[in-house]
């Protein structure tokens, strides 16, 4: 037995360390050791037993490494330290709080940092920054420009001071980043242009909220983060031009070399992006040294580069799908190609079919960890991605020149082309999303039923042999219809009530309305809330419900914003102030009880000093807006049928005392009478 590719092996066995070490704790690292040993013994897998063993063994230096500095960082909480740094990133949620990247102490630490100064004085990306901190703890971090080696400090600035002018390579990478997306904004508004900017500087503050569940739902929202299809796409382009140009080789791969350099700049350094930028250039470099260039080689030395240097990455959810489907495509695209040899004899039958196997090929190396991460699956992703892949090329190709454009004042050209691709992307992703059954939900191993009779099917048409074409079509309308048939049968006159323990967050939904009574006090529960909705299948809400007595005005501007409901209740205050900073096309009004007959004639009122009362006909659900741990009878009516507690516990009624439901969704079948709990 003849191992060839150690590297590729080697990476394998240090991601899955550090991923036993990280989530397990060392003494499933030496099982783990200890296992690999034992294989060891068995003479014909020693080939492969060789480059197991060196990844496992660097699993445990990193992973003692980064134990050691994680204690070494919470030894400084409680600590008031002098610091001086750079400005990573400022939280598109609050202008308090940011990620720096700092001295203290006498050594450099990435620091997410929360300081309440007032906004128009809070410094932007790559602004120097100086002060003084104290320091409230540490946290694994595994996505911030590699610099912090797995462990940040979190800190609470207590004064500011002026920063030293000094230049900073960092910091002039970082503004030249900021400047390039602000002179990108000048060139256009509306949702085609934030979707230029943000397939090519992945900054996706600007986009609408409805273009990216859109996006979610037909199963493209990759494109929003900046990684190996764009720069392949710029890398194709550039070798093209230089066999035009008859350029040598090495004046292609130095031209390619900048290609990535400048997208790594433009997408912030993200951990997608370098493993591709360090990929390219194993494959850029390998011809210039007479050898041929290994896909797998080049997948495990980018991962043992990436996890080397900041080992929390290894649980990263960017790091992780951007792996899965690069190794699903190294593994399973060729022989998925082969099965259909006739799309060969057609130049675009080839085309079609090569693209259709990188994209499924893709879909099944990042599937198991999409469906645990996002609870649900998009139903028609093959068919977005491929029609949409033409386009993403104009967006790319025009977006890329629109960045020599812009010394010379005339990048308003190439910025309108590629805004017209990106139109293009919004209105396919619009129109696929709205299919029924775009989105099937995976929250609970019931609900996998459906999504596996799809999968198996579809895998099934495509291993069939060419002289089985009409079983092909058969099967292939077999999976459509499951894929409708699941989709419809929720339909059925059904009210569900699901709850979310991250937020307190109550979601209702029946008949494609949908109400939210969120539990959400500040800005920073805003993406588990995001996190919750998506487990739900991303639906439309139709009502916000921000309780009075728990609830931030800032946090619910931008949950409104997000979200763009018909109908926002809210407090008088926060009325105020949404009408002049949300859609027009959202109703706000102060008052619980002006609003009727939505979601099959509900009624929704306030309980002083205990909740938000959401009634059914004869039957209540009251959500409490303050930490209810025990229910007692005294603290809720004797009427009410179920309530929900601010950590998202459902309890229901069904005789004299509360049970707790632990299921954290209740279905309602609805009779045409009354609704029955």
């Amino acid at each position: 037995m003849v191992i060839r590719r150690y590297l590729a092996i080697g990476a394998a066995a240090l991601t899955v360390g550090l991923a036993v070490f990280l989530r397990a704790g060392g003494t499933a690292l030496a099982i783990l050791l200890g296992l690999c040993l034992a294989l060891g013994l068995i003479k014909s897998l020693r080939p492969l037993w060789r480059p197991l063993l060196c990844g496992l063994l660097a699993a445990a230096l990193v992973g003692g490494l980064y134990t050691w500095r994680y204690v070494a960082a919470e030894q400084l909480t409680g600590c008031e330290l002098p610091f001086t740094g750079t400005v990573l990133e400022v939280s598109p949620y609050t202008a308090h709080r940011s990620t720096i990247y700092a001295l203290v102490g006498g050594e450099y630490h990435v620091i997410d940092l929360t300081a309440y100064l007032p906004e128009e004085e809070t410094p932007l990306a790559g602004e120097r920054i100086a002060g003084t901190l104290t320091v409230t703890g540490a946290e694994s971090e595994g996505d911030t420009l590699l610099l912090s080696g797995g462990v940040a400090l979190k800190a609470r600035q207590l004064t500011a001071e002026p920063a030293a002018e000094r230049f900073s390579p960092l910091g002039w990478l970082l503004r030249l980043r900021r400047q390039t997306i602000e002179q990108l904004n000048t060139l256009g508004e509306g949702e085609s242009a934030a979707l230029v900017t943000a397939m090519l500087t992945a900054d996706t503050a600007d986009l609408p909220a409805a273009l990216r569940t859109d996006l979610s739902g037909a199963g493209i929202s990759h494109l929003l983060a900046v990684s190996g299809l764009h720069l392949s796409i710029l890398l194709a382009v550039c070798g093209k031009l230089g066999d035009l140009l008859l350029w040598s080789r090495k004046k292609k791969a130095l031209y390619s070399g900048l290609c990535c350099l400048t997208m790594i700049i433009l997408a912030g350094f993200s951990a997608s992006l370098l493993r591709a930028a360090l990929m390219a250039g194993l494959a850029l470099g390998a011809p210039l040294r007479g050898r041929r260039g290994d896909g797998l080689t080049g997948l495990g030395f980018a991962v043992a580069v990436l996890l080397l240097c900041n080992p929390a990455a290894v649980w990263e959810l960017s790091f992780l799908l951007s792996c899965g489907a690069t190794l699903g495509i190294l593994l399973l695209a060729r022989p998925l190609g082969r099965l259909w040899p006739t799309t060969r004899r057609s130049r675009w039958g080839s085309l079609l079919w090569e693209s259709a196997c990188v994209s499924l090929a893709a879909q099944l190396g990042t599937l198991p960890i999409a469906v645990l991460s996002f609870g649900y699956l998009p139903a028609y992703s093959l068919l977005s991605n491929l029609l949409v892949l033409p386009l993403v090329y104009g967006v790319m190709v025009f977006a890329f020149l629109t960045l020599p454009c812009l010394p010379l004042g005339v990048g308003a050209y190439p910025f309108t082309a590629a805004r017209c691709f990106a139109g293009g992307i919004a209105a396919l992703a619009r129109g696929i999303a709205g299919l029924p059954g775009a989105v099937l939900p995976c929250v609970a191993p019931w609900q996998w039923t459906v999504p596996i009779i799809f999968a198996a099917m579809l895998l099934a048409a495509v291993l069939l042999r060419a002289k089985r074409a009409r079983l092909r079509l058969l099967l292939l309308g077999c999976a459509a219809g499951v894929v409708l048939l699941g989709s419809a049968l929720p339909l059925q006159n059904t009210l569900t009530l699901t709850t979310d323990a991250a937020t307190g967050s109550l979601l209702v939904q029946k008949n494609g309305e949908s109400l939210l009574i969120s539990g959400v006090q500040d800005g920073y529960e805003l993406q588990m809330l995001g996190r919750f909705l998506q487990r739900c299948g991303s639906p439309r809400i139709t009502v916000l419900v921000q309780p009075e007595e728990q609830h931030d005005l800032s946090a619910e501007l931008r949950l409104a914003r997000l979200l763009e409901p018909e109908l926002m209740l809210c407090s008088e205050e926060t009325a105020l102030l949404g009408e002049g900073q949300l859609p027009e096309s959202i109703i706000l009004l102060p008052n619980y009880d002006t609003v009727r007959n939505i979601l099959s004639d509900y009624t929704l009122y306030s309980l002083d000093g205990v909740g938000t009362v959401l009634q059914f006909g004869a039957q209540k659900v009251l959500k409490c807006w303050a930490g209810y741990d025990i229910i007692t009878a005294e603290d809720i009516p004797a009427d009410i049928s179920a309530v929900i507690d601010r950590e998202g516990r459902l309890w229901l009624a069904p005789g004299c005392h509360w049970w707790l439901y632990r299921g954290g969704e209740l279905t309602i079948t609805l009779p045409k009478e009354d609704a029955a709990l």
